[in-house]
């Protein structure tokens, strides 16, 4: 069972002489079982020699709190998230999808839109206000275009997912959706003719993928200890893996990869939080 602390034993414990402290987001937490976390934490415990326990946050907030008060030795982090928490951390990997190190969103209409400016006073679907492809990139997007988004368009709907954003397109019920690309692959078998029907109007900027991060007052060797047992074992459980973060490649990273994402939130921040 994935052991949970009471937060005056981890304020004690932060200097990691005794044990490390592995932070799980909630959303990690939904696509793979408590034991499967278990199991790889005593993996990482025998390869790092030195014991590894599992704190799964209840929330995300939860995580990133701990995370601004050093208390996690080391986690696997949203990339979004790491601009909260680089003062202590430092982002050493980053996974590999499809061959690509970063990922985008991008803003599908119907065929018969053109311009951004037929859109104005029409209604716009995304996933929910969390999702970076599908809500923050976009209003990046939206803000570099000169478009308030408060006052463009008619209807904002919270959607709940990707797919049910761009469902909603399709049945005429919002006339732009934003999404991950592409998020029209998975549903062409339910709708055979979404990519006749929709096209990409825009796709908002790059920015890296999730990675693995380190507590900043770790020494040299045991940062490079760590990085070698991740890279150990995410090749020796590549299946565990693909179905925990989509991925079993990883590759090297740097802080600097992230700056981007300072930005749009400097940019966008008032939008998020309402």
């Amino acid at each position: 069972m994935i052991r949970k602390f009471f937060i005056f034993f981890l304020i004690l414990s932060c200097d990691f002489k005794d044990f490390y402290i592995f932070g799980v987001f909630p959303s990690q937490k939904e696509l793979v079982s408590s034991d499967e976390i278990e199991e790889f934490a005593q993996k990482l415990s025998k390869e790092l020699k030195k014991p590894v326990r599992v704190y799964v946050g209840k929330d995300y907030e939860d995580v990133i709190k701990r995370m601004k008060a050093g208390i996690i030795t080391f986690s696997f982090v949203p990339a979004l998230s790491y601009t909260e928490i680089s003062d202590n951390y430092d982002m050493v990997l980053k996974f590999v999808r499809n061959g690509k190190t970063f990922y985008r969103g991008q803003v599908i209409v119907l065929n018969e839109i053109n311009d951004i400016s037929q859109l104005k006073k029409k209604n716009w679907a995304f996933p929910d206000k969390k999702s970076t492809s599908g809500y923050i990139l976009p209003l990046y997007l939206f803000y570099k275009l000169g478009i308030d988004v408060d006052t463009f368009f008619d209807y904002k709907y919270e959607a709940g997912s990707h797919d049910k954003a761009v469902e909603l397109l399709l049945r005429g019920n919002v006339q732009v959706a934003t999404t991950f690309e592409d998020v029209r692959e998975r549903l062409k078998d339910i709708y055979p003719d979404i990519f006749q029907k929709t096209k990409i109007l825009y796709y908002t900027d790059s920015i890296p993928n999730d990675g693995f991060a380190i507590n900043k007052k770790l020494s040299k060797r045991e940062r490079e200890n760590i990085i070698r047992a991740i890279k150990k074992l995410i090749k020796e459980d590549s299946v565990l893996f693909y179905k925990w973060f989509g991925s079993y490649t990883l590759t090297d990273a740097k802080n600097s990869d992230y700056d981007i994402l300072k930005e749009i939130l400097r940019s966008v921040s008032d939008k998020i939080s309402k």
